[in-house]
């Protein structure tokens, strides 16, 4: 079993938790230290592990067949980093106080593939279900 770290359409509520994590176990809300930004064009988020915020998430154990499902849907390709969108990552979690509780895999953007999307904006709110009901 894995210990991974979620962010946005993997989440509760959001368009891809129940194709691929519906059978997980949720552990706790989590925060990552990071940057979340929107994408150019595109309705998902970028997680960048710059140490500037803490960004909410989600903290799931997972068996290694969803591991692989999600690695799908994130296009991490552990033998060919260049290709990725994202990269999968060993990261440290914090509660809403900034206390360390865990660590985790956790998908980073990988801004060294040129063929990825832009980034756009950073997301103000450091939770990306709160940014999308701000939008609405």
């Amino acid at each position: 079993m894995t210990k991974i770290w979620v962010y946005g359409s993997l989440r509760q509520n959001q368009e891809n938790h129940e194709l691929y994590l519906a059978n997980a176990t949720f552990l706790s809300i989590a925060y990552a230290k990071g940057s979340l930004y929107t994408l150019k064009d595109l309705s998902y988020p970028a997680f960048l592990n710059d140490d500037q915020r803490l960004i909410c998430g989600e903290l799931y154990e997972v068996d290694d067949v969803t591991l692989q499902r999600c690695d799908d849907l994130e296009d991490y390709f552990p033998d060919a980093y260049q290709k990725s969108e994202y990269l999968r990552q060993q990261i440290i979690l914090y509660d809403h106080q900034g206390q360390i509780i865990s660590d985790a895999e956790a998908y980073i953007y990988n801004i060294a593939n040129h063929d990825n999307a832009a980034l756009d904006h950073l997301i103000q709110e450091d939770d990306f279900v709160l940014f999308l009901q701000n939008q609405h």
